[in-house]
């Protein structure tokens, strides 16, 4: 039998369904009788029976004649995240890894998720660990909090883990990650790449950096192509590429310089000033994280897409815990490529054009 949407049976009975979700309860469990929903939401036996025989309808509820009613199935998987806090980063943290709370921020947002924020201190300390543990089902896990402190109460968590925020299958804690494919980005971008004769790899030395001038020497190897390593070290990234650029401001005809992290951008920009630019691929796209970023913004970049990296970390939580599934997964998000006036790859802008117009 069908009832109107705006009839009182529909509206109690969406309101006993919100109740059986929100208690949480099992399937086989004994419903509410008629007696009971009477009471419950003062109504009369005609309703309250109108109300079950519209869950049963619904398939939320099932009948057993001169037994009762009951719960059909089990609630959905109510997913319990927690998430490593960034305001309480570790002590060798950047201030790059403090710009992904709002990316982690807008992914719980986006699929309606609340995290139980845990900070380094928690994870270093095995009893408020445990604490913070007992709260959640799920870990969303900062590549950055996996040290020798960390790791012994790490490895004793329970549940599904998933690991954002390093570029590269982890060695340490096999668990499962979601990263951004930068070879796949690199590879949309190597016939105007290996136009240059030289590669100038700016980089911070840390293991995404190591791991990225790996890549970059891997897929230009062979071509041709000169690649120089240049370091510059955290801490002060910014002040230290800036003093580089002001003692070194020609010879960039024939290079193209990758910068692996945007503070290496931001301190040639300053140190420039008005002067023309040396043609820039920017890794990161650090300029499109800060205010006014595309009114200022000057570098070519990929573009990582962290915001997508932590929804997809958070998809693969929630199907690990329906499953019940401990495998070790590694998801690679593409990249998007952002083309500023720092480099215009000609060849990939054809590429694309081509697709479109097919």
């Amino acid at each position: 039998m069908d009832y109107k949407y705006n009839s009182k049976s529909l509206r109690i009975a969406e309101l006993y369904k919100e109740f059986l979700l929100k208690r949480r309860i099992k399937a086989g469990t004994k419903a509410r009788s008629v007696r009971q929903l009477m009471s419950m939401y003062h109504i009369s036996s005609t309703t309250a029976d109108k109300v079950l025989r519209h869950l049963t309808e619904q398939d939320i509820l099932y009948r057993i004649p001169s037994k009762g009613t009951f719960v059909k199935h089990d609630p959905p998987v109510e997913l319990l995240v927690g998430f490593t806090d960034t305001e309480f980063c570790p002590p060798y943290a950047s201030d790059f890894d403090k710009m992904h709370v709002n990316w982690s921020v807008s992914a719980f947002k986006k699929l309606n998720l609340t995290p139980r924020y845990i900070s380094y201190d928690e994870l270093v300390d095995p009893e408020r660990a445990e604490t913070a543990f007992s709260q959640i089902n799920a870990l969303l896990l900062q590549g950055n909090y996996i040290d020798e402190r960390t790791l012994p109460q790490l490895k004793k968590f329970q549940g599904p883990i998933v690991i954002v925020n390093i570029y590269f299958p982890a060695e340490t804690f096999l668990v499962s990650q979601v990263f951004p494919d930068f070879e796949a980005a690199l590879r949309d971008l190597e016939p105007d790449i290996r136009k240059f004769k030289r590669l100038l790899i700016f980089s911070a030395g840390h293991n995404n950096a190591v791991q990225q001038e790996k890549l970059i020497r891997k897929i230009f190897s062979g071509k041709k192509i000169e690649t120089v390593l240049i370091r510059v070290e955290q801490p002060n990234c910014f002040l230290k590429s800036f003093r580089y650029f002001l003692e070194h401001q020609t010879g960039y005809e024939d290079a193209l310089l990758i910068m692996l992290s945007g503070w290496f951008s931001t301190g040639l920009k300053e140190a420039f000033g008005t002067k023309p630019l040396p043609r820039v691929l920017e890794i990161d796209n650090f300029e499109g994280g800060l205010p006014d970023a595309e009114q200022n913004a000057v570098f070519t970049a990929i573009e990582p897409r962290f915001q997508e990296c932590y929804i997809e970390g958070l998809k693969l939580l929630k199907s690990q815990l329906e499953n019940q599934s401990s495998d070790r997964r590694i998801v690679m998000v593409k990249p998007e490529i952002i083309i500023r006036k720092s480099f215009t790859p000609e060849i990939y802008l054809k590429t694309i054009k081509n697709k479109e117009s097919t």
